[in-house]
């Protein structure tokens, strides 16, 4: 009875192998499984050689690659014993891809320049000819495919490219037209690294569509993170990024481990793009220990030349030239032209930083040699842009910038005519030419909002924006240096621009602000969950090992910021660059300040008129009034712990410190002021932001005294009023008391009793959801807890509610829209000290907060619950909030309180115009 089994098995094995060899990029797992199942049956020699082959193909695809190298070597020893010459060649497009996974392209050059010899000489008949010439042809169509790779690899693009074209031709000529998807998605490779983007997602748009009708989810997969890397190119950030996770997901589903680094690597580099550089450093490690797991030798160089760009985005170039060593070895073993000269790129800006300028100067003309040489026109405008900036004086400047222009224009890509048209507006301004200077400068403006535009989501904006200032503070520089009518209010605008133009986005456009972290997908929320959890975890860390836990939750936090970018969808809407002379009135008196280099510039808005003063070499005095600042309430604080009103003895000492700050920021522009109405709005500019305006000393009183003052992180719209409660006012109130605010719940059921019919959540009612659901429609909200500000992740700074901690990134979600915000909580003013001031304000600011009322530093409990019942006192009783804060804080000052207890607390109000829920009062 078991011959007949043995027979219908061996009829069977021939058609699991066909099976097999279709599902190898289909679907790895099962391919595997079924090659197996025949290796174990098979008799023949032949069966036995193809399910090896198979075998060696999905190891492949999984990152093994020495033990694929050994199947490959015994299936074609088994088809060689069996005299089946073709099967036994076609075992080399099997080596050739290994070689080239694991970094040895010059030997798949030589094997598959030796295939393709050996195939040509079994093909002597017509095209058409079937038989052994017809598989002969089809083999040699795929070994000149797998040229172009090595070609590609090693830097030989020309040759690439003229492969990819012949094995299509070859593909076509045979009738295997789904088979120039390949050929054409490597084209596509090809072009990305020629600079040419725009041709390159035209073809690899041809080999998805391909790849889609023949159902290869793999290959489709890998095309899209070549895709999305054009997009990059391009600045369509938000695109490359639903395009990566798109490929990401499908492989993981797969189990295809070497495809999956390299988007990895992908994504590492669009994070570099957008300036999340320690989301890039945790993809570019992880990349580069997967890699060197798995033998990926280019892709570990390549993850050690991208953990060099993040070392020097965060100016450690000393770290970036060891990454740079380590990636030159790697890429010089691996024979890639291309990326050794990007290697030098890098190594002279890191040369540059280092002092070390004559080096810098000769590697980046040597490198610059060598990849216009290579045809490599991208890398090319860097190196041209590096000896721009390295060049002894303007002649030799604008010769390298001219070499580029024609280039630059060509490519179209956002980033680099930016930083082409800033280099030009320095040498016209070098050159006194200060109307061209300011074309080429709006120029690079307008390219940044062209890159931009394409992202899809604030913190994205934020970031990206925060590391391309330089074109703003330029503009600004030279519309003061040109000195026509009209420039100075134009300078103050671009200055502006600069501080809150991803706020002033948001507000434009309040729906599509992101997703909820906690409900954007599994992924994402199951890290952010645990992100939450290891906030709480942080509160009560193990004994000895507070820099672990600290450790732990960063690693969180970027990992939630990488996997929330992924989930972003398409870009945001495109918009049209404003022109920043295209005024229009603001509240007056304003004092907007600009920090430019170690200067403080400030601009007075009058009411008929802007006016600036420059303020020379006041960042160095600033920062160390600043630091006297803090060792101030440092002092008051540990005073106070000791002695009750302990601290009132040390007020002659702070008040000298802010007369000091009085002095340097407002006594130069004080004639400018005087006679210009009861309120002032002060404009302040990254560090700035931690200066607690209403209570500098002017040596006869504080400036609350003189002015209410309102602070904001933009020039406010004409005619904005202060904001004044309705007598039906709806009011949320939270209190939330812990260890470090132990007052808190008391205080919410203080100001509750305040207003009629407030909704009060203290205690374990005060959870996320019931606050979140609460506050939507509110007019007031109240919050008073615990709070704490993130100086290095700022959208994490956070509130700590009942059952977790509630995250600036959160509350960006919340409709609060022409709501007053009284934050009651510690930090809950500070930011961090880039231009734009994320912060908790800033992300209540961003959900539609017509004002907020913030505390600059950490106050104590009982204080500032002193402190809210004057001002909702105020409040109640028909004052507007800048009013009514005014007067709790001169009540305070009244009772000889130091300034400590009560000066913290700010009003800071939103540029966008007032939205429900409040009146207003005239001006």
């Amino acid at each position: 009875m078991p011959a007949p089994v043995y027979a219908d098995t061996a009829r069977l094995l021939p058609a699991a192998l066909d099976r097999a060899a279709e599902l190898v990029h289909r679907h790895p797992r099962r391919a595997e499984r079924l090659a197996l199942w025949v290796e174990r049956r098979a008799v023949l020699h032949g069966q036995q050689a193809r399910a090896r082959y198979v075998r060696a193909q999905v190891l492949t695809e999984r990152g093994e690659l020495d033990e694929a190298l050994r199947l490959i070597a015994d299936a074609r020893a088994l088809w060689t014993e069996d005299g089946d010459v073709l099967a036994a060649l076609r075992t080399d497009l099997g080596r050739m891809h290994v070689l080239d996974d694991l970094g040895r392209h010059q030997e798949a050059i030589e094997v598959g320049e030796q295939l393709v010899s050996a195939l040509g000489e079994l093909v002597t008949g017509p095209e058409e000819g079937g038989g052994v010439e017809a598989e002969a042809r089809y083999l040699r169509a795929h070994a000149v495919k797998n040229l172009g790779v090595a070609y590609g690899l090693v830097g030989r693009h020309a040759a690439a490219l003229e492969a990819y074209a012949r094995a299509a031709d070859e593909y076509a000529a045979l009738g295997r037209h789904e088979e120039t998807a390949l050929p054409l998605a490597n084209t596509g490779v090809e072009l990305l690294a020629l600079g040419r983007p725009g041709e390159a997602l035209t073809a690899f748009a041809r080999a998805i569509e391909i790849f889609e009708r023949a159902d290869d989810p793999v290959f489709a997969a890998q095309c899209r993170g070549d895709a999305a890397q054009a997009h990059r190119q391009l600045g369509q950030i938000g695109e490359a990024l639903r395009l990566l996770e798109e490929a990401r997901g499908s492989l993981e589903r797969l189990g295809v481990t070497t495809e999956a680094v390299r988007l990895r690597l992908a994504l590492a580099e669009t994070h570099l793009a957008v300036g999340l550089w320690g989301e890039a450093r945790d993809a570019a490690s992880s990349g580069a220990l997967e890699a060197a797991r798995s033998g990926l030798r280019h892709d570990e160089a390549t993850a050690r030349f991208l953990l060099s760009l993040c070392e020097l985005a965060e100016d450690r170039s000393a770290s970036a030239l060891d990454e740079l060593t380590a990636a030159h070895a790697l890429f010089s073993a691996v024979d890639d032209h291309q990326f050794l000269a990007r290697v030098a790129l890098a190594r002279a800006e890191a040369l540059a930083r280092l002092g070390c300028r004559q080096e810098a100067k000769e590697t980046a003309a040597s490198c610059a040699a060598r990849l216009e040489e290579g045809g490599w026109q991208v890398p090319l405008v860097s190196a041209r842009l590096l000896q721009c900036d390295l060049a002894e004086g303007p002649d030799e400047a604008e010769t390298r910038l001219l070499e580029v222009a024609g280039l630059v224009d060509g490519l179209d890509l956002p980033e680099l005519s930016y930083e082409h048209q800033l280099r030009t507006a320095r040498v016209l301004r070098a050159r006194g030419d200060l109307d061209l200077a300011v074309h080429h400068l709006d120029r690079a403006l307008a390219e940044l909002e062209r890159a931009t535009g394409a992202l899809p989501d604030y913190a994205l904006l934020t970031s990206f924006r925060t590391h391309r200032s330089q074109a703003h503070g330029e503009l600004v520089e030279v519309l003061l240096e040109r000195g026509r009518p009209g420039d100075v209010e134009a300078a103050s605008r671009v200055a502006d621009d600069v501080r809150a133009r991803t706020l002033t986005d948001l507000l434009a456009r309040a729906a599509g602000r992101g997703p909820v972290l906690s409900a954007a997908g599994r992924d994402l929320g199951e890290a952010f969950a645990e992100l939450s959890e290891q906030y709480l975890a942080e509160e009560h860390p193990a004994v000895g090992r507070p820099d672990t836990s600290r450790a732990r939750t960063r690693e969180l936090e970027r990992r939630v910021n990488s996997l929330r970018t992924r989930h972003l969808g398409g870009g945001a809407a495109p918009r049209d660059v404003r022109d920043p002379a295209d005024g229009r009135d603001v509240l007056a008196p304003t004092l907007a300040y600009h920090v430019s280099g170690g200067d403080i510039l400030v601009f007075v808005h009058r009411c008929d008129e802007v006016v600036s003063r420059r303020l020379p070499a006041a960042m160095g005095r600033l920062h160390r009034l600043l630091d006297d600042l803090d060792d101030q309430w440092t002092r008051a604080a540990i005073a106070a712990t000791h002695v009750a009103l302990g601290a009132a003895r040390l007020v002659p000492s702070v008040q000298a410190t802010l007369r000091d700050l009085h002095d340097l920021l407002v006594a130069p522009v004080e004639d400018l002021l005087d006679g210009l109405g009861p309120r002032l709005c002060v404009v302040p500019d990254g560090v700035m932001g931690s200066i607690p305006f209403s209570v500098l000393h002017d040596g006869d009183g504080y400036l609350f005294e003189r002015w209410s003052i309102t602070l904001a992180p933009s020039l406010l719209p004409a005619g904005t009023p202060p904001l004044e409660l309705r007598s039906d006012a709806s009011v949320t109130v939270v209190g939330v008391a812990d260890d470090d605010a132990p007052s808190a719940a008391e205080e919410a059921s203080t100001v509750a009793r305040h207003h009629q019919h407030a909704v009060l959540l203290d205690g374990p009612a005060a959870t996320v959801h019931a606050v979140t659901a609460s506050v939507t429609g509110a007019d007031l909200v109240h919050v008073a807890c615990h709070g704490r500000h993130q100086p290095d992740a700022p959208l994490f700074s956070r509130l700590r509610l009942h059952d977790r901690w509630m995250s600036s990134a959160e509350i960006v979600q919340l409709d609060l829209a022409g709501a007053l915000v009284v934050l009651s909580a510690c930090q809950s003013g500070t930011h961090g000290r880039h231009r734009e001031p994320v912060g908790l304000a800033w992300a209540f600011l961003a959900a539609g907060a017509a004002s907020a009322v913030v505390a600059q530093w950490h106050v104590a409990d009982a204080a500032t619950a002193q402190v809210m019942a004057s001002l909702h006192a105020g409040l109640v009783a028909g004052l507007p909030a800048d009013e009514a804060l005014r007067a709790a804080q001169r009540e305070a000052a009244g009772a000889e309180l130091h300034p400590y207890f009560w000066g913290a607390f700010a009003l800071v109000s939103s540029p966008a115009p007032r939205a429900h829920g409040v009146a207003c009062t005239a001006p």
